[in-house]
């Protein structure tokens, strides 16, 4: 079966290196923004500060191929499969974020 995403925007965020990132958002995140496409910017009407969102984004530096990591990257703790974790390392690494717009 065959999907096709299309995206309508890019998130700009100071953080550029992953080992940087919070495993998180309630851990430390910056805020960060979404350039949406122009030709999808009508469809933001309406949209006011204060809202919650949920954001899906394409974790495009995730590794695909892994399928199992310990939780949060601890050696300490079992390996478990990756779709029983909240790791970006996935075959398919879709981000799912509940935010607020400013």
């Amino acid at each position: 079966m065959d999907t096709t995403l299309r995206p309508i925007g890019v998130i700009v965020s100071p953080l550029t290196d992953l080992s940087q990132c919070p495993k998180q958002g309630d851990e430390g995140a910056p805020e960060a923004w979404v350039e949406i496409a122009a030709p999808y910017v009508p469809g933001l009407d309406t949209l006011t500060p204060g809202l919650s969102l949920t954001l899906l984004t394409w974790l495009h530096r995730a590794d695909r191929h892994v399928l199992s990591v310990h939780p949060r990257g601890d050696t300490r703790r079992p390996r478990r499969g990756v779709f029983n974790t909240r790791s970006p390392a996935r075959p398919n690494p879709v981000g799912l974020h509940e935010v607020r717009l400013l």
